[in-house]
């Protein structure tokens, strides 16, 4: 790479000049620093969003290869601060790399506007109040907060970033947590540079603009001047069941493919994926961590024998490197150091954990792979686009005979056959190194996520609900109670909190746990007392005494978005109980099946009266983990059914002596 940059900075100082200098037609959008318009100081409320705490007036940036062929990006925002929520839009922080590449963050500025007595004072931010943090991993982080914030404010800053590697083009966020009256991005690319462009979200651009440019100065050289505005743009936010906002924030995504120069150097930069993985693979700090494992032999010798199967050797070695490993909650695809310093430091980032664990799976005989991928808080890869900026972690992948794994060891809690709920995010990348084979595939959790809930009961005259409660779990409900046993120090109430629908009317007499490995069947039993309603002669008992649901988590109207589930599930709930002697069953929720048109949500509850016995069975599934806006509706429908039935009760009335 420097040795490519070297000979074209070298060729720029021959370079004849092609084109007659063009005016930006841009320019006229550009604002100057400090130039605050008393419509904007003045202005209490966004019309297009009252509920706006903040709103950006304007976010400008201007990247360009300088006649070093490094990168130079400028940015300018300014922002109304319309409440108190809106102050934290008034603190800034950047990270940058220090050396390999150099970078830099320089010519900070930055001003506080507020309307004084009919005048706009300005408060500038004092140099001594921007804070340089130095970290321990090579990077450095500025931070600063602005000046003289109440709300009415009016916010500018501007800085500028540079790099010594055209790898670090700036990418650029339209859409913000706030909403933006305007957002512009421009950047200058010499000819020889070949940039891919992701382009992501829903909102249109207002104009894209794409033209000759010419340098100036002793290096002449021609290019592409680009520049992408959008105009009103609506502020995004979280919503239930959606995996990374940066899925679907309006934005625009760069990576360098190419360089050219004709008769000079043709040198590709990841331009297909075979590329990306054959880079992984050669990676010192990934593929190359995997032939370095001489320390492995002796520490397998204390984990497996010979006579282990492959199955039991897989288990055993994560169980160890689980076990063994402290995850430093960073997750990355690369090492971040040899594997034989994290092991003898017992602790690191993901990579080091997992390719840890390919190294002595493979060590051990097994055929384990690397397999990098997207967690879901990182974003879905397009991949159309090999762009390595897209991966954030790497798993573990082993085929024994016919059957496969995936595995992640980054908590000793999680049995191995359960990955993390946001590392399945449809796809990775598998980097199979000695048959130089890289390809994609789908990332799942092989078991079901199931709870079955059994509950024998009697209700007594006073309104008690008295009785035992067994569970049986696996997948992701298991994993997750059994945290929620771990954080609790009295696992009644864990129990209590986290299973029944009214914990503040329930008591636990007593509690067991049967005890078993990560991988298997979760079960516990609970004897416990509930109250009911009493009013006289009548009492009230809503028999969906574990796991109802009291809130609709769709609210909205309409949905832009897709709905993503992060795991499928099925739960089944079985009530038994009698009446006292002298009550009469008065009303019985009347039974219910309901489901989405495509049946992959289906709701059931089935009532059964025999005397003084009633029964429910209530059933709960979900079959598919994502849904498109146009399904938003009939979700939203289908849990609104579900939420006013499960608040349905039965009435019992005393029998008239």
């Amino acid at each position: 790479m420097l040795t490519t940059l070297v000979m074209i900075k070298n060729f720029t100082l021959f370079l004849i000049v092609l084109f007659m200098f063009i005016p930006h037609l841009t320019e006229a959008q550009k604002r100057d620093f400090g130039d605050i318009s008393k419509q904007m100081i003045e202005m209490d409320v966004y019309e297009k969003d009252s509920t706006a705490s903040a709103v950006v007036i304007f976010d400008v940036g201007d990247a360009e290869l300088d006649n070093r062929l490094e990168v130079q990006f400028r940015r300018h925002i300014r922002i109304k601060i319309l409440t108190d929520e809106g102050f934290t839009y008034g603190d800034f922080s950047k990270r940058y790399i220090e050396k390999k590449p150099e970078q830099d963050i320089s010519k900070i500025k930055a001003a506080t506007y507020n309307l004084e007595n009919g005048e706009i004072i300005k408060t500038e931010l004092d140099k001594d109040d921007i804070l340089i943090d130095k970290e321990g991993d090579g990077y450095t982080e500025v931070k600063f907060t602005m000046p003289a914030l109440r709300p009415g404010s009016i916010i500018e800053y501007e800085y500028l970033f540079e790099s010594e590697s055209p790898l670090d083009l700036p990418d650029w966020d339209f859409q913000k947590s706030i909403p933006s009256m305007w957002s512009e991005y421009m950047i200058r690319i010499p000819e020889w540079f070949r940039y891919l462009k992701v382009s992501r979200g829903y909102e249109p651009f207002f104009s894209i603009e794409e033209k000759p440019y010419q340098s100036g100065g002793r290096q002449n050289y021609v290019g592409t001047e680009s520049t992408w505005v959008m105009k009103d743009i609506p502020a995004i936010e979280e919503a239930p069941y959606m995996k990374s906002i940066d899925n679907y924030r309006s934005a625009i995504k760069f990576q360098l493919a190419n360089i050219t120069v004709p008769g000079v150097v043709y040198e590709d930069y990841l331009s297909d994926w075979p590329r990306v993985g054959g880079a992984l693979a050669e990676s010192s700090s990934h593929g190359k961590t995997l032939k370095r494992n001489k320390f492995l032999a002796n520490v397998l010798e204390d984990i497996i024998s010979e006579e282990d199967s492959e199955l039991e050797k897989m288990k055993k070695i994560y169980s160890h490197v689980s076990s063994h490993m402290n995850w430093n909650e960073m997750l990355s695809f690369n090492a971040s150091q040899d594997l034989e310093d994290s092991y003898k430091e017992g602790d690191g980032n993901s990579a080091d954990i997992n390719l840890m664990l390919v190294n002595m799976l493979k060590e051990a005989g097994l055929s384990a792979h690397s397999v990098v991928l997207s967690t879901t808080d990182h974003g879905d890869v397009i991949r159309m686009f090999p762009l390595i900026s897209q991966f954030n972690h790497v798993i573990g992948y082993v085929e024994i005979g016919n059957d496969f794994y995936f595995l992640d060891a980054k908590n000793e809690k999680r049995p191995f056959n359960l990955l993390p709920a946001n590392s399945i995010n449809s796809v990775g990348f598998l980097i199979d190194i000695p048959k130089k084979q890289f390809k994609w595939i789908n990332i799942e959790n092989k078991d079901e996520n199931n709870l079955s809930i059994y509950i024998d009961a009697s209700l007594n005259e006073d309104g008690k609900l008295v009785g035992v409660l067994n569970s049986k779990s696996n997948g992701y409900y298991a994993h997750y109670t059994r945290e929620e046993f771990e954080d609790e120090d009295d696992i009644k109430e864990s129990i209590k909190q986290n299973t029944f629908s009214d914990p503040v009317n329930t008591v636990i007499d007593s509690a067991n746990v049967k005890e078993s490995e990560l991988h298997e069947d979760l079960r516990f039993s609970a004897h416990f007392e509930v109250s009911a309603n009493i009013s006289g002669n009548v009492i009230y008992l809503n028999p969906m005494i574990v796991e109802r649901l009291l809130d609709n988590p769709f609210k909205e109207e309409e949905r832009v978005f897709p709905i993503d589930f992060d795991y499928t599930f099925d739960e089944t709930v079985t009530l038994r109980f009698t009446i006292p002697e002298g009550w009469s069953v008065d009303e019985v929720p009347s039974s219910k099946i309901f489901r989405t048109p495509d049946e992959s949500a289906n709701y059931r509850k089935l009532f059964q009266v025999a005397g003084n016995t009633i029964m429910m069975q209530y059933k709960f599934s979900i079959s598919k983990h994502n849904y498109n806006p146009e399904d938003y509706l009939f979700l939203k429908d289908f849990f609104k059914a579900l939420i006013e039935n499960q608040s349905e009760q039965i009435v019992l009335k005393k029998n008239e002596e």
